[in-house]
C-alpha cells in the first residue's frame, strides 16, 4: 500500500480546534483507499492508503468530498460558516508539493483580455455572478453542471432583459447572439436535470468537464459579445457550436 497525505486548513480559524481521529474506508469499483483524518487546531491531515498512487487525483476527490461534508456539518452544527481548504499533497518519497485545481486549457476559450473582463462587469455586475458559477467548478468540478447551467441562463437573462420573456425566447435569442446552436446547449442541460432538481447520483468525469468546458466557451463568447456592443456573433471568426 502506497501512503498519500493531504494537508490543509479549517477557515476562519478558531472553530475546529479539535476533530478525530477518525478513519473511513472507500471501495469503488476497482478503486479502494482508507483515509485517517485528523483536525487540531483548525489544521487538517489526511493520512490515506491506497493501492496505486498515481490515483491520487481521484483519491483526492474522495477525500475532499469526504472531509468537506463533514465541515458542512460542523458549519451546520455551529452556525458559522466555515471553509475547507486541501493545498497540500505528499506522495510516496517525495516532498509535500502545492495542490492547483484547475485546467490551463480553459484560458484558449476566452480571448477577451482581463482588463477588458474587468470594465464589462464593471458596468454590468450582474455579469461576475454568472462567471462565479463557472469559475467555481475549478474547486469543485461535480457541481459543474448545475452551475454551468445557472450561468448560461444568467447570460440569456442578460441578453434579453426586458421586457420579461418566456424561456424559449430568452434561450432563442442567446442562441442567435452567440452563434450556438441547441444541440450544443442541450449538453448541458439535460445533464443538469438532475443536480438542478436535488438528485444526488454519481456522474462521469468525461461529461463532466465536457460540460465545464462548454461552459467556458459560451461565457467567453458572452464577453466578446458584450465587448463588440451586443453585435450578433457570426461566421468565419465565430464558427456554429
Amino acid at each position: 500500500m502506497a501512503i498519500v497525505h493531504f494537508a490543509g486548513y479549517v477557515t476562519p480559524s478558531g472553530f475546529v480546534t479539535k476533530f478525530g481521529p477518525m478513519d473511513m474506508a472507500w471501495a469503488d469499483g476497482g478503486f479502494k483507499a482508507k483515509m485517517t483524518l485528523e483536525i487540531l487546531d483548525s489544521k487538517v491531515s489526511a493520512v490515506c492508503e491506497i493501492d496505486d498512487a498515481n490515483l491520487y487525483g481521484v483519491l483526492f476527490v474522495y477525500v475532499l468530498h469526504a472531509i468537506r461534508g463533514l465541515v458542512d456539518l460542523m458549519s451546520f452544527n455551529t452556525g458559522f460558516g466555515l471553509t475547507l481548504i486541501i493545498d497540500t499533497c505528499t506522495l510516496p518519497g517525495r516532498d509535500p508539493q502545492p495542490l492547483r485545481s484547475g485546467n490551463d486549457a480553459l484560458a484558449s476559450h476566452c480571448e477577451v483580455t482581463l482588463n477588458d473582463s474587468i470594465t464589462l462587469t464593471m458596468k454590468e455586475r450582474q455579469i461576475q455572478k454568472h462567471i462565479h458559477e463557472i469559475t467555481a467548478t475549478l474547486n469543485d468540478p461535480f457541481d459543474a453542471p448545475a452551475r454551468c447551467f445557472r450561468a448560461i441562463e444568467g447570460f440569456s437573462h442578460l441578453i434579453l432583459q426586458s421586457p420579461p420573456r418566456k424561456d424559449k425566447q430568452r434561450w432563442l435569442a442567446l442562441q442567435q447572439a452567440l452563434n450556438v446552436s441547441e444541440n450544443y446547449l442541450r449538453f448541458i442541460t439535460d445533464l443538469s436535470k438532475g443536480p438542478r432538481h436535488g438528485r444526488v447520483a454519481p456522474q462521469m468525469p468525461s461529461n463532466v468537464f465536457e460540460c465545464q468546458e462548454r461552459a467556458w466557451i459560451i461565457a467567453g463568447r458572452f464577453l466578446e459579445f458584450r465587448r463588440r456592443g451586443n453585435i450578433t456573433l457570426s461566421e468565419p471568426d465565430f464558427p456554429l457550436l
